[in-house]
Order: structure tokens, then C-alpha cells, then sequence
């Protein structure tokens, strides 16, 4: 029974780095998780706590009077769109803000309470290399003595 139990732990312990790994290559130069069809990250401003990990699901289908959250000079902000002109949209207070710094429409945000604590704490440097890096090295380290163990008889 241990046994199984530890295997089990091992496989949600490789698929948790396996996960984690792939939303770090994926994070781009905001700080944002793309995936092709959403993105993942964590807020400290607009009512939405740090704590909280949001899953926000891209969106093609602005209308007008939305409340959206757009990139501005490397920060996340929010806006109501007034005014859709072609790839341009017009927000409420004033700013032109061009498509592409659209992330989504706050309808298609889902909040996991809690889970940005975690994910804050697996993607920055130290987490990283305490929770993934240094385990993985521990094994390899004792692997190697394994087999200098075998040798020496």
C-alpha cells in the first residue's frame, strides 16, 4: 500500500513540475501565460487579489459598453469600450488601444481563490529551484553514489 501511495505522489509530483515548466516557457514579457486559446495569470489590482489565479479565456467578440483588461506600458489595466473603430477600440476614458493589447472582455475571466499564492510561489527563482531544481538533483546525486557503490564490490 505505501508503495502505491508513493507512486501515486511521484506521478502528481512530475506532472505539477511538468505543468509548471511549460507555463514558464510559455509566459511572455508581461508576465502572462499564453496558451492558444487563454491566459493564465495573477493580479494584485482591480479587485482581483494576488492570492487568486485567473484563467482568462481570449475573446474575438468585443461589443460595445464591455468591460475589458488591456496592456498598457507593461501593466494590466481595465476599461469600458466606447467606441470600435476597425482593430482600434476606444475606451472609456479616452485611451486608443489597439487590439493586439486586448486580453479579454472580464465576462470570460475564471478565479481560482487561492491557487496564485502556489502559482507565485512554483514560478519564481527560488521556488523553482527549491520545489523542482533541487530534488531533481538530490536523486541524480544519489544515483551516483548507487553506482559508485556497485563498482567498488
Amino acid at each position: 500500500m505505501k508503495k502505491i501511495v508513493l507512486r501515486v505522489l511521484i506521478i502528481i509530483y512530475i506532472i505539477l513540475i511538468i505543468f509548471i515548466t511549460f507555463c514558464l516557457i510559455k509566459t511572455n514579457n508581461y508576465n502572462i501565460v499564453d496558451f492558444n486559446k487563454y491566459y493564465l495569470l495573477t493580479l494584485n489590482n482591480y479587485g482581483y487579489n494576488k492570492n487568486n489565479l485567473l484563467l482568462i479565456k481570449k475573446s474575438n467578440n468585443l461589443q460595445v459598453n464591455d468591460d475589458v483588461l488591456f496592456l498598457e506600458n507593461n501593466k494590466i489595466k481595465q476599461g469600458s469600450i466606447e467606441e470600435i473603430i476597425e482593430n482600434k477600440y476606444i475606451l472609456s476614458n479616452k485611451k486608443v488601444v489597439d487590439s493586439s493589447k486586448i486580453l479579454s472582455s472580464k465576462k470570460n475571466i475564471k478565479t481560482f481563490y487561492f491557487l496564485g499564492l502556489l502559482y507565485n510561489l512554483l514560478t519564481s527563482k527560488i521556488g523553482y529551484l527549491i520545489i523542482v531544481i533541487l530534488p531533481i538533483f538530490i536523486v541524480f546525486i544519489c544515483e551516483i553514489y548507487q553506482i559508485i557503490k556497485e563498482i567498488k564490490r
